[in-house]
């Protein structure tokens, strides 16, 4: 199969991996929250954001290859993309080594194969070295918000909860049916040693971090603002995003008790 020529990428996280492999000059189209690399892809064009998509701007675009996130769009988007002969990639890595192969395919598919084997490999490595690292410590049990009003969480079925576990975070939410719970403020009461507030995909700001350790009976200090993309994006950054979570496990480790 031909490595292609213009690629769309409606995926964050899958964007900046494709400059990081060296498939970024094939890069046509992006979505508006594609920020990664900035100086790269400040001026290309967009195509709506990652739920809505604009398909004829994605079309106008006319690419060969198009790469999507089985979670961040929408099916009914792939459809219509695949019915017009146009080749597409999904991906959907729910834990942390699930990156590693996804960056393999995705290396496959526009023919920078060694360079994505290198991504691959660091996030093997770096994976099997946060596990080992955290298997003789204290395991804080934390929860992590991704939402405000209403409280949402993870669960275990999700990269989120996996980068967390890695570190040897207790996610005490992982056992909830729902990929995204929602919670009642009541339960972020009794048997915390954290709260942790991402900054995406909703952005925690001091004045929640307050607010939430007051509601959960912490000090202040114990709602923990903390970048969302280390934790969530996965592909290029992820073996930075694991050694990221490790030094966030330390510090939650140090927080003084409630």
């Amino acid at each position: 199969m031909d490595a292609p020529a213009r690629i769309v990428c409606l995926c964050p996280s899958i964007t900046e991996a494709l400059f990081a492999i060296g498939a970024g000059d094939r890069v046509v189209g992006v979505t508006e929250y594609c920020v990664h690399p900035q100086e790269r892809v400040a001026d290309l064009p967009k195509v709506g954001g990652s739920k809505v998509v604009d398909l004829d701007a994605l079309f106008e675009l006319a690419p060969d290859l198009v790469v999507m996130n089985e979670e961040e769009n929408r099916i009914e988007d792939f459809e219509e993309i695949r019915e017009r002969g146009i080749r597409v990639l999904r991906t959907f890595p729910k834990t942390v080594l699930d990156a590693a192969p996804m960056m393999r395919e995705l290396g496959r598919a526009v023919a920078c194969e060694e360079e994505a084997e290198r991504v691959a490999r660091a996030i093997e490595s770096a994976a099997a070295s946060a596990r080992a690292g955290a298997k003789e410590t204290k395991r804080p049990r934390v929860a992590c918000l991704v939402w405000m009003r209403p409280f949402m969480t993870v669960n275990a079925d999700t990269f989120l909860h996996d980068m967390l576990d890695l570190a040897g975070l207790e996610n005490v939410f992982a056992s909830r049916p729902e990929r995204y719970p929602r919670l009642e403020p009541a339960e972020l009461t009794g048997g915390l040693d954290a709260v942790l507030l991402p900054n995406e995909p909703f952005e925690f700001v001091p004045q929640h971090a307050t607010e939430i350790a007051a509601l959960a009976g912490l000090p202040t200090r114990s709602a923990v603002l903390c970048d969302g993309q280390y934790l969530t994006w996965y592909g290029s950054r992820t073996p930075d995003g694991i050694a990221y979570t490790v030094r966030l496990a330390q510090r939650v480790r140090a927080l003084p008790a409630a």
